[in-house]
């Protein structure tokens, strides 16, 4: 699945101004690409993220995923595409803290009719490759705020669909977790899973095939 972003706006408007979040933004994404987007906080990466993942209207242009406009999408339709093609790394975790983590990561795959015992087996092997065996039946509520983090970026790897979309995922992830997730996301890539990852790491960044700048709503080079 190809991406397209045409000439992308996001305008904010408060009650006596308006700015530009992003302006007049353009990419081409192909299918197994493993794309990295840096800039200083406030440049816009997050709000294009959120374009790019159908969470965030556009202003003004326009987002393809192949021949479905995704930027004038009904909410609905938006929905059952996001369930068929992709999944998302949130920059905040976000779990249900009430139930155990297994069954935070494993819930999504209802959508799938993917909750078989090989599934089950792979989401237990990514728990303990992330340190979170001792603590996969408790409650996700009592975990730390890294901890988490782990359970929501778990969730969006065992759901495993065509586009990951990525935003700051290594933030709040101690180095052996930051090395392992690093290790994850290129072997998915290989297998052509298409990453689309925002973060503020250069370090990170250099790990994905293709890095833009962005700086003040703008992509303003390439890095690599």
């Amino acid at each position: 699945m190809n991406i397209k972003v045409i000439s992308t706006t996001k305008t904010f408007k408060t009650l006596n101004s308006s700015f530009k979040a992003c302006d007049e933004v353009s990419l081409d994404i192909n299918q197994g690409d493993f794309i990295a987007i840096v800039g200083y906080t406030g440049s816009g990466k997050s709000t294009l993220l959120s374009m790019i993942g159908g969470i965030l209207r556009p202003t003004s242009g326009s987002i393809y995923y192949d021949s479905f406009k995704i930027s004038d999408a009904s909410q609905s339709d938006i929905t059952v595409f996001r369930r068929e093609y992709f999944s998302y790394i949130f920059q905040h975790p976000v779990i249900i803290p009430n139930i155990s983590i297994i069954d935070n990561i494993v819930m999504p795959l209802i959508f799938k009719s993917e909750i078989t015992n090989e599934k089950i087996e792979e989401v237990k092997e990514y728990i303990d490759a992330f340190g979170l065996k001792s603590k996969e039946n408790m409650k996700a509520g009592l975990l730390s705020g890294g901890e988490m983090k782990k359970v929501s970026i778990l969730r969006a790897l065992a759901y495993g669909c065509d586009v990951l979309i990525a935003d700051e995922p290594t933030n709040d992830l101690d180095p052996k977790t930051i090395k392992v997730l690093v290790d994850i996301f290129n072997s998915i890539n290989k297998k052509g899973t298409t990453i689309i990852m925002v973060t503020h790491s250069h370090s990170i960044a250099s790990q994905a095939k293709t890095v833009y700048e962005m700086s003040n709503g703008k992509i303003i080079r390439t890095l690599k």
